[in-house]
């Protein structure tokens, strides 16, 4: 479980990262997030996990800014993902069904994407425009893929 996974390991470890996400109403979100920065990791994202905790979820880390696209092929529960630029500002944010035949993708190049819960930005109140604190460690990782 990511509860399990993130609970083993503090904020500083280099497989997590806690984010800051604030609104359009200046109220700050406070959520873990799983790194995936190998493209096995990439592949596999929330999909391997029965349940997530609320505030809890995965940050993908791309090396560059570039259209991203995820399908729901293997996945267990449906989830939510906003696409991020590279200041961390949200450019769209999508709730994924499980049907492996719909694909996701960014009309905008991004360098990070988020997958939390479904419905998680929009219980939030989290809308595209909204910006999500990157920490500088987090920013620095080159990944190849």
């Amino acid at each position: 479980m990511i509860t399990v996974l993130l609970a083993a390991c503090s904020p500083k470890h280099p497989g997590e990262t806690e984010l800051i996400i604030t609104n359009s109403r200046d109220y700050d979100v406070k959520v873990y997030a799983a790194l995936a920065v190998s493209p096995a990791e990439k592949r596999s994202g929330l999909s391997q996990y029965d349940m997530i905790e609320f505030n809890e979820g995965m940050l993908f880390i791309y090396g560059n800014n570039r259209h991203i696209a995820f399908n729901m092929r293997g996945a267990r529960n449906d989830i939510s993902v906003a696409y991020l630029d590279s200041t961390g500002t949200i450019k769209e944010i999508f709730n994924m069904i499980i049907d492996p035949n719909i694909v996701y993708r960014s009309t905008e190049k991004c360098r990070y994407a988020l997958q939390m819960t479904y419905g998680w930005f929009l219980e939030n109140e989290i809308l595209p425009g909204d910006s999500v604190q990157i920490a500088h460690e987090i920013r620095s990782i080159k990944p190849l893929f």
